[in-house]
């Protein structure tokens, strides 16, 4: 392999590396998670059940060989063969068709949940990475801030109008956060292992993040409105409820009588007599029906299903309540941390211009160093509490994007 394709495949490498953030992760979960497929297959599996009750029952064919041979007016009846059809009563098989199709509907609504829920769990997964990615940035760039304190420190220490305290001082937070970019990167490798899990995937495959992820848009909670009919979960537990509807209609078809068809042929051999249907076969048409008396099974049967209607909307109530409480309590939480936004990002502003004091004072005065020290500290906190308010946004975000329905088609 010449050099120039080599370059072109890792160009290659790198852009598909670069391509790799949360809505392709969305995407690549949708079709390999797991769960999703099981529930997928559930759904399919179900689809399956509309050929099977929609049939017909087989028929039966029976055959019989008289052991003693039965003598009569036309000769012994040797051999004796059968074939019989049952038929529910009219409607049956359509009813049973109609409530097929209702539950493998609602099955759908399952899988759709499932695939809405797998979004959820990427999200946790990934920006929890890019959290990681920025507070070792800001850690990053803190120590270089506060190594160009110690060359300041040094530079006072070494001209007599500096303490080696500082020095050390200095040095007691560099090794502080060179620590604590140790511990974020061990920390990568629990967050990529859950997202590969979550893509089905070896979990030591690397994950890459995408820090245009990492952007709230701080308008964007307010065009999401809570519409119940929307959900899957609530679309499931209507369909649960037709679908009950559908059963007992199948119940009440099935307490009504059934019908069946045979046509027996029995071969006679011919007899020791001289009359003209001497030897003739015989052919006996049947029908039966059969009479469902004892009503009590079927009572229960259509009771069972009004019971589950019952049931079913009573679930439905329960659940409308459930996401109504979290859509209101999640739109606080959302509107909750950005506002902490503005604050740390105001914080930020000010900190940063008494830093650009203090240093100014301590290189000419040598002065309050303890002091340009602690301001260092309460910029980095704000940048971390920044830091972990968007995460927490992004994910309250995300929640609130499922309950209300609101992924957009694309991840779909």
């Amino acid at each position: 392999m010449n050099k120039v394709n080599l370059l072109f495949i890792l160009c290659l490498l790198s852009f598909w590396a670069e391509a790799q953030n949360l809505q392709s992760y969305y995407k690549e979960a949708s079709v390999h998670n797991p769960e999703v497929n099981a529930k997928y297959k559930e759904f399919e599996a179900a689809l399956l059940k509309l050929p099977q009750v929609s049939a017909l029952p087989d028929p039966t064919f029976g055959l019989g060989v008289f052991v003693s041979p039965v003598e009569t007016r036309v000769g012994p009846q040797r051999m004796r063969m059968s074939l019989s059809q049952a038929f529910p009563w009219f409607g049956t098989l359509k009813a049973q068709k109609d409530a097929a199709a209702i539950f493998a509907e609602s099955k759908y609504q399952s899988f759709q949940n499932a695939k809405n829920q797998i979004y959820i769990q990427v999200s946790n997964a990934y920006y929890p990475l890019l959290e990681i990615s920025n507070l070792q940035s800001i850690e990053r760039e803190n120590i270089d801030i506060l190594e160009s304190f110690k060359s300041i420190a040094n530079a006072k220490l070494a001209s007599g109008n500096g303490s080696m305290i500082d020095v050390l001082r200095v040095d007691i937070m560099i090794n502080d956060s060179k620590t604590f970019i140790d511990i974020l990167d061990k920390q990568i490798s629990v967050f990529a292992a859950k997202t590969n899990a979550i893509l089905n995937r070896k979990l030591d495959e690397v994950v890459t993040v995408d820090q245009n992820d990492f952007v709230v848009d701080t308008n964007l909670y307010k065009l999401f409105d809570f519409l119940p009919q929307n959900h899957p979960l609530i679309k499931e537990l209507e369909l649960k409820s037709k679908w009950t509807d559908a059963s007992k209609k199948v119940a009440e078809k099935q307490a009504m009588p059934k019908f069946g068809a045979s046509l027996d042929y029995i071969m006679v051999e011919k007899g020791n007599n001289s009359f003209s249907d001497n030897g003739k076969d015989i052919i006996m048409p049947m029908i039966n029906v059969s009479l469902p008396v004892f009503r009590s099974k079927y009572e229960a049967a259509i009771k069972e299903q009004e019971i589950m209607k019952e049931a079913y909307v009573y679930q439905k109530t329960s659940q409308i309540n459930l996401l109504e409480s979290n859509f209101i309590s999640i739109k606080f939480d959302i509107e909750k941390e950005i506002e902490l936004i503005k604050l740390y990002n105001l914080q930020e502003e000010i900190i940063t211009r008494n830093l650009s004091l203090l240093i100014h004072y301590y290189s000419t005065a040598g002065k309050d160093f303890e002091e340009l020290l602690r301001m260092q500290q309460e910029l980095i906190k704000y940048k971390k509490l920044r830091v972990n308010s968007t995460k927490m946004s992004l994910l309250k975000l995300s929640e609130l994007a499922y309950i209300t329905s609101n992924l957009s088609e694309n991840e779909k």
